[in-house]
C-alpha cells in the first residue's frame, strides 16, 4: 500500500510541477496563471467565490492577487449584477490578451496531451480522479466530525 501511495503523490506533484515550470517558462506567478484559467473556461469572468473555490486558497489570498491584476489593467472587479454583496473578476482586453498567451498555452497543451489517450481512457482517468477526490474528501469530513 505505501508504494501506490508514494506513487500517487510523487505522480500529483510530478503534475503541479509541470504547471508550476509553464508558468516560470511564460514569466508568470502560478497564481496569476491560475486566476486567468479560470477566467478563460469562463469566458472572461466569473464570481470571485467560484475562482476561491477553484483555487482552494482564501479570499484574502486572492483579494491581493486581484489587486495586482486590476492595478496592472489585466482585470476589473466589480459587483454582480443585482448584488451588493458577491463580486467578479472581469478580464479586460488586454487580459485577455495576456490569458490566451499564458493559461490558454496551457489548455492547448492539457487538449494536446488528452487527445494522446481514447475516449474511454479519458472518461476513466476522470472518474477516477472525481471519486478519489470525494474519497479523500469524505476522510477529512469525518475527521472534522470526530474531536480531535
Amino acid at each position: 500500500m505505501n508504494n501506490r501511495l508514494n506513487r500517487l503523490k510523487f505522480t500529483l506533484d510530478q503534475l503541479n510541477e509541470v504547471y508550476r515550470n509553464l508558468a516560470n517558462l511564460l514569466c508568470i506567478s502560478q497564481p496569476k496563471m491560475e486566476i486567468y484559467y479560470c477566467l478563460l473556461a469562463e469566458d472572461g469572468s466569473c464570481p470571485l467565490s467560484e475562482i476561491c473555490s477553484y483555487m482552494s486558497i482564501p479570499k484574502q489570498t486572492l483579494n491581493s492577487q486581484l489587486r495586482s491584476m486590476e492595478k496592472d489593467g489585466d482585470i476589473k472587479v466589480d459587483y454582480l449584477p443585482n448584488s451588493k454583496k458577491n463580486k467578479a473578476a472581469v478580464l479586460t482586453e488586454k487580459g485577455m490578451k495576456q490569458a490566451r498567451a499564458t493559461a490558454g498555452l496551457m489548455q492547448k497543451f492539457e487538449t494536446k496531451a488528452l487527445t494522446s489517450f481514447s475516449q474511454q481512457e479519458v472518461e476513466i482517468l476522470f472518474s477516477l480522479l472525481e471519486r478519489f477526490t470525494d474519497e479523500m474528501d469524505k476522510q477529512v469530513k469525518s475527521l472534522q466530525d470526530e474531536e480531535i
